[in-house]
């Protein structure tokens, strides 16, 4: 029979190929919608993703902290480190989405100051 450590690292690697395998599948997903689309920016596009990024973390946090309670150390470890990355990648996209948007609404209110003359 084998150890507990390593049926722990056998799951943590388990859990993390899945992780990283719905992960492309929705990029794969969400590509091919662009494609079909045939232009830059699809419908909805963004909130899905946010939503990913969002729950991601919060899902993995529940698996990581659930593992933990079971004893399984490793497979907690690796979920939280993965919802730690998830979390950071949230983070960045939202400065950077927060910044076109500022970036957007100095640009319109420039214009409309050349506009009106102001």
């Amino acid at each position: 029979m084998p150890s507990s450590w390593m049926v722990d690292t056998g799951l943590a690697v388990v859990l993390v190929l899945l992780d990283v395998a719905a992960l492309v599948a929705f990029w794969f997903w969400e590509s091919l919608n662009k494609w079909a689309a045939g232009r830059n920016r699809v419908e909805g596009a963004a909130m899905r993703f946010w939503l990913v990024v969002t729950l991601g973390p919060t899902g993995l946090a529940t698996i990581s902290y659930a593992a933990v309670r079971v004893g399984l150390v490793v497979t907690g470890l690796l979920q939280a480190l993965i919802g730690a990355a998830l979390t950071g990648t949230l983070i960045l996209g939202l400065g950077t989405e927060c910044s076109r948007w500022l970036a957007r609404s100095s640009a319109r209110r420039h214009r409309r100051r050349r506009i009106d003359g102001k």
